[in-house]
């Protein structure tokens, strides 16, 4: 063989392998490794230490997380596991991601997690177990959002989460319940919504304009730049400025600050200050604020964004009632929010229901969930007028009762007495069978219809005490609610009870 055609030869070989080892592995997203002659400050060996740094602060937070993770909070455990992610997407900080977001009810985020995390190549098969059994056990708690109206290019946001631009491809997943829904655009006009979404049902927001009314001006007091929301819907950063429809709108302040960084540029602080603030990048907010918009006229507010570190969710029955966090509605059904630790007030209310008061103390990095079930309030004119109508219906069935009861009664009666004078012992002539009967029917007769009138008239008592006007203790089983007894035999009937 020739020496210039052996050297293609063994070129071509090489290539083939190199091809092969090629073929084994999965696509490379870093840069390529550096060569052996490259200096060891060189730009490949630069991308190697960040992506080793990066890996090394993901494996910080994922353990931070997982310590959460194992108290059960799952607000501090998904915050943790989402960072961890941002520094280096891991299969494990998305797998404890997505179970986090299942643990805290926000489905439509978690079906997404787990279906990234069947995308991850050489998946084991108890993590394709797990996140199939996940997906498969959320499916049943969303419903399909198609979105109408707007203006196009404009953000689209869920309960202020970013969800696409305007005009959506496709339906969006989203958990069921109710959904504040909102679309932004710079130098546009904002659109809201609010809707309903049932569990394996399609819904449909109609968005409308917040163009007409008045206009907002949101500053943050100490200058940083954090998320405005105006009825949950983000609308901009402070400082944000822009028109909001005439009415009450609730407002609130959301966004993640690097302390170290605002820290540092306070020349005034001390250095051991300084030193006690290093911590990061960390999730500050405020809580809802309730402000009045007036026509034509601009409405200043200015809020402190501090770190909000607990979690709550009021669960109210019925769905329809309103919350309310220390004298300010937050909204109507289930709300689930992050508030500054300490104590809270919470109210709920809905027409024709006891208003429930409750004050809970909330305490750092806890989630507390408290469910609400209303009480139906007896002052009102449809409490009394249904009581009314049923005690009527039940006094009705006593007085049809003790009628049948006093007719028959007196014929069977009057059947005995003549019975009386023929029989002798007990026993009675043959031609006289027919009449033994009919005085036995009516007896029994007689009998029901006083079992019957006595439960009537028992009930129709019953109703006028027991749900008689005034407001129900709640949560408490009231202690002083009367008693009613009644005690039928033959030849009498009782009626008594303690009020």
């Amino acid at each position: 063989m020739r020496p210039r055609t052996a050297s293609i030869a063994i070129g071509a070989l090489i290539l083939l392998a190199a091809g092969a080892a090629r073929a084994d592995k999965p696509p490379a997203k870093a840069a390529p490794a550096a060569p052996p002659s490259a200096p060891a400050t060189g730009v490949y060996s630069q991308v190697d230490v960040e992506s080793e740094a990066r890996q090394v602060d993901a494996r910080k937070l994922f353990e931070k997380g997982l310590a959460s993770f194992e108290k059960q909070a799952w607000d501090a455990a998904l915050g943790d596991f989402l960072r961890s992610r941002k520094a280096w997407p891991s299969r494990a900080a998305t797998k404890y991601a997505a179970s986090s977001l299942r643990a805290l009810r926000r489905f439509d985020e978690a079906i997404d997690l787990f279906e990234e995390l069947l995308g991850y190549p050489n998946l084991s098969a108890a993590d394709q177990k797990f996140a199939e059994e996940g997906i498969a056990e959320i499916a049943g708690k969303l419903g399909t959002l198609t979105v109408r109206g707007g203006e196009p290019g404009a953000s689209l946001l869920v309960d202020g989460r970013y969800r696409g631009t305007l005009p959506l491809p496709a339906p969006l997943r989203v958990a069921a319940g109710s959904h504040e829904i909102g679309a932004f655009r710079e130098g546009g006009d904002p659109f809201a919504a609010t809707v309903e979404v049932g569990p394996k049902q399609a819904a449909v927001a109609e968005l409308r304009s917040l163009a007409t009314g008045g206009r907002l001006k949101v500053a943050e007091q100490r200058g940083r730049a954090v998320g405005v929301l105006v009825d949950g819907v983000v609308v901009g950063k402070t400082p944000w400025e822009g028109p909001v429809s005439v009415g009450d709108h609730l407002v609130n302040l959301r966004g993640s600050v690097n302390l170290d960084a605002e820290c540092a540029a306070q020349d005034d602080l001390g250095a051991a200050t300084k030193r006690a603030a290093k911590r990061g990048d960390v999730d500050l907010g405020t809580q809802p604020v309730s402000v009045p918009i007036q026509l034509h006229q601009t409405t200043k507010l200015s809020l402190t964004a501090e770190e909000l570190d607990t979690t709550l969710r009021v669960e109210p029955m019925p769905g329809g009632a309103s919350v309310a966090i220390d004298a300010v509605v937050v909204g109507r059904g289930a709300w689930e929010g992050r508030l500054r630790v300490g104590e809270h007030k919470i109210e709920v209310l809905a027409d024709g229901f006891v208003t429930d008061v409750r004050r809970v103390k909330l305490e750092p990095r806890r989630r507390v969930v408290i469910p609400v079930e209303l009480v139906r309030d007896r002052d009102t004119p449809e409490w009394r007028a249904a009581r009314n109508a049923w005690a009527g219906a039940a006094f009705g069935v006593g007085a049809l009762g003790l009628g049948v009861f006093a007719v028959t009664g007196a014929l069977a009666l009057d059947k005995s007495n003549e019975l009386r004078s023929v029989c002798v012992a007990g026993v009675c002539p043959p031609e006289e069978q027919q009449t033994v009967g009919t005085a036995r029917t009516l007896g029994t007769v007689a009998t029901i219809g006083a079992i019957a009138g006595g439960v009537g008239v028992v009930t129709g008592v019953t109703i006028l005490l027991v749900a008689r006007p005034g407001r129900a203790k709640i949560d408490k089983p009231r202690s002083d609610a009367p008693t009613v007894r009644a005690a039928i035999g033959a030849g009498r009937f009782e009626v008594g009870g303690t009020f």
